[in-house]
């Protein structure tokens, strides 16, 4: 009503009509101060339906145990408490193990019903803050499920912030479709980057730059070398921070291999080429599921590990400091985000 207030059973059938009508995602800006199972099944119904459910965490203080919806401890159910200005907890939030993200909530300006701006406080104003994040995922991710929109707001967590408030900027890790600190390419090599950003009326094309093309050449993505040696490269973007990466060329070594694994091999074993000195490239075939633990790890001369989207188990540890080439939203970019392993997103 007016005033703010409102009953479960109105919230209710708000959840369950939306869920009839199909909506993407659901933001509860709400809080009972007591546990209304009627209310946790609506939100379970949605998300089961395919809904994301973002809900405040509440205003008291207290422990989200005992509260609904915000005590919901289910993965695509995001439940967001508030940080202050100074990037720690706000005293007001409510928190608990069911809380997944704190997000500014404390003098957030917004639009005031009487006209103009107005500041607002609370968990109810953090929680929007999420669901514009939880959005923007699904424009530019086709066919993302909730648990995997949470896991990747979850893995953008600003650590220096102690865990608390997103990076806007790097909501995602795959703002450029890679991830790289640093890329070996025999001489022989070219190799493509991602050269565009997804959706194309959000962003612009990447624009690339070698700082040394006597041996490195970049080219709307593509990477040719041209004699061994060192570069840097470096890519920007619009509304972006530019990222750098140093990409060391150099001559193939004596026996080097490059190692195809046909499709018609379901199951690379647990340390099938564990050790094994003198690959320097893997190219897995579409049709293979899985890749054992330790696989091609220990493996000195491997480079860079080509993984189809048919890969959909990798065990731990299946290399050591080579790159990923897999394709957007696959098993294995998931891994290799989750592992904190180096990749680069194949261009269908």
């Amino acid at each position: 009503n007016a005033s703010g207030n409102g009953s479960i059973s109105n919230t209710i059938n708000a959840v369950r009509e939306a869920t009839q009508k199909g909506v993407g995602i659901i933001n509860l800006s709400l809080a009972a101060k007591s546990i209304s199972e009627a209310l946790d099944e609506a939100v379970i119904d949605a998300l089961s339906a395919g809904i994301i459910v973002v809900i405040a965490a509440g205003n008291y203080g207290m422990d989200t145990a005992q509260i609904s919806p915000a005590h919901i401890d289910a993965s695509g159910v995001i439940v967001v408490g508030a940080a202050g200005n100074d990037n720690n907890i706000a005293s007001y939030s409510n928190y608990g193990d069911s809380v997944d993200v704190y997000a500014y909530g404390t003098d957030i300006l917004c639009c005031s019903r009487s006209g103009g701006y107005t500041t607002a406080t609370g968990t109810s104003i953090a929680a929007p803050h999420i669901t514009g994040l939880v959005s923007l995922l699904s424009l530019t991710h086709n066919n993302i499920t909730p648990d995997n929109i949470e896991f990747r707001i979850k893995k953008a967590l600003d650590p220096t912030a102690g865990g608390i408030t997103p990076r806007l900027k790097r909501i995602t890790p795959k703002d450029f479709g890679f991830s790289l600190s640093q890329l070996s390419m025999h001489i022989t090599d070219r190799m493509q980057l991602l050269t565009q950003i997804k959706p194309l009326t959000a962003m612009e094309s990447i624009v690339y730059h070698s700082n040394n093309e006597n041996v490195l050449i970049v080219q709307d993505g593509w990477l040719t070398p041209v004699s061994s040696g060192e570069a840097i490269i470096t890519a920007c973007c619009p509304g972006l921070p530019a990222i750098s990466f140093l990409v060391r060329v150099i001559e193939p070594a004596e026996n080097c291999v490059m190692l195809v694994v046909p499709n018609n091999i379901k199951e690379i074993k647990n340390e099938a080429f564990y050790g094994c000195p003198n690959i320097y490239h893997v190219e897995i075939q579409d049709g293979v599921e899985t890749i054992g633990t330790r696989s091609f790890d220990s493996c000195d001369s491997l480079m860079t590990v080509e993984i189809p989207d048919s890969v959909t188990s990798i065990g731990s540890h299946p290399f050591s400091d080579a790159v990923v080439i897999c394709s957007a939203d696959s098993a294995a970019e998931e891994f290799a985000i989750r592992n904190q392993i180096q990749y680069i997103t194949r261009i269908n």
